[in-house]
C-alpha cells in the first residue's frame, strides 16, 4: 500500500474511510461547521485530500 499523509483532512469530525470493490476509497465525515456530512471518492487514500466533497446530509434549517 502506498504511504499517505496524516492528517488526511483537517477539522473533519468522525471520519470513516471505506475501500469499495469498485477500487475507490470513500471518505465521509462531518464538515468543519458541523452542519452537514460530506462524501469524497478517490482512487488512493491520499487522493481523498483533493477529491471533490459532495454533501450527502445537511442540517434542517
Amino acid at each position: 500500500m502506498a504511504p499517505y499523509h496524516n492528517p488526511l483532512l483537517l477539522k473533519q469530525a468522525d471520519p470513516f474511510i471505506y475501500k469499495h470493490t469498485d477500487g475507490f476509497y470513500y471518505f465521509n465525515a462531518s464538515a468543519p461547521e458541523f452542519d452537514r456530512i460530506d462524501l469524497r471518492r478517490a482512487k488512493t487514500i491520499d487522493g481523498l485530500r483533493e477529491a471533490q466533497a459532495i454533501t450527502i446530509w445537511a442540517k434542517s434549517k
